[in-house]
């Protein structure tokens, strides 16, 4: 065991020797009893000088590119994975000079990269106005893409950074949006609705968001203040001119033209939906 520095193969010590595979796993077992430091693991016999020198090895993969992966290891040292999990376990804080990743275990990554990745990402996105995605960041600062997702959603949870991770989970369309991106976004429809009266999806659609009509719906209550159609969102103020002109028609016996009791840029089908539900609901009656 010394010769092979801690770690040798029963098979190998048995062919060495040219005795039965049986006698040299029964003197390993023996030697065990009086050893608590030695391990037998597939048929290999493992010394706690071993042990020590795969801990100092891991770290000094780990310390080279910042991030390692368990199950790499367990192709580099040929060894399971529960071993070197133990190893690292056992050693990690003390000859290994890391942390694990938080969202896999079995990953761990330096404290100096996490701290890159926080400043970075701390700095890029406070300093964004507009949604930013995973992707382009990781491309563009050269970072670790699985830490980037797990940093920025720290960074939103300690309140170091205002806006939200959406996409979670997704490689290609996981994306921080900044609270001032969505306060924007909810002050131009606000101001647009206040001078307007409705507001078409499409217009909606433009400002990056992917499903205008839900994002309306959980903004504002369908059947109080707005008539969700089509095409966009009418007001209830809008829809009280529309039927009071129906009931001024009716009542005069006169004509009008329909389009000029809405607002300007409502699609015709919008229009006959709530001509229709008008005439019905209200009891309108005109010629």
């Amino acid at each position: 065991m010394f010769v092979n520095g801690g770690r040798v193969n029963v098979v190998d010590i048995a062919q060495a020797l040219n005795v039965d595979l049986s006698h040299v796993e029964t003197a390993a077992k023996d030697l065990m009893k009086t050893d608590s430091s030695l391990q037998f693991v597939l048929g290999q016999l493992i010394s706690a000088d071993y042990v020590t020198s795969l801990a100092d090895e891991i770290n000094e993969k780990l310390q080279e590119k910042g991030v390692v992966d368990i199950s790499d290891m367990t192709v580099v040292f040929d060894l399971p994975a529960d071993f070197i999990l133990g190893v690292v376990g056992s050693n990690l804080g003390t000859r290994i000079h890391g942390q694990r990743d938080l969202s896999n275990p079995r990953v761990l990554l330096t404290d100096w990269l996490i701290a890159r990745h926080r400043a970075i990402l701390r700095g890029a996105l406070n300093a964004s106005s507009r949604p930013v995605s995973v992707q382009s960041l990781v491309k563009e600062h050269s970072l670790n893409e699985r830490l980037t997702s797990v940093v920025v959603e720290e960074l939103i949870s300690l309140g170091e950074i205002s806006g939200i991770l959406s996409g979670k989970g997704s490689k290609d369309k996981s994306t921080f949006i900044p609270h001032i991106y969505t306060t924007a976004q909810t002050a131009w429809i606000e101001a647009f609705l206040k001078s307007n009266s409705y507001i078409p999806y499409n217009a909606v659609k433009k400002l990056d968001i992917g499903d205008p009509k839900q994002f309306l719906k959980n903004r504002y209550s369908v059947g109080d203040e707005y008539l969700f159609l089509e095409t966009c969102i009418l007001s209830k103020t809008a829809l009280d001119r529309v039927e009071g002109g129906l009931e001024d028609v009716a009542a005069s016996g006169t004509w009008t033209e329909i389009g000029g009791l809405f607002p300007a840029g409502v699609d015709d089908q919008d229009v006959a939906e709530v001509i229709e539900t008008l005439l019905t609901t209200k009891k309108i009656k005109v010629n």
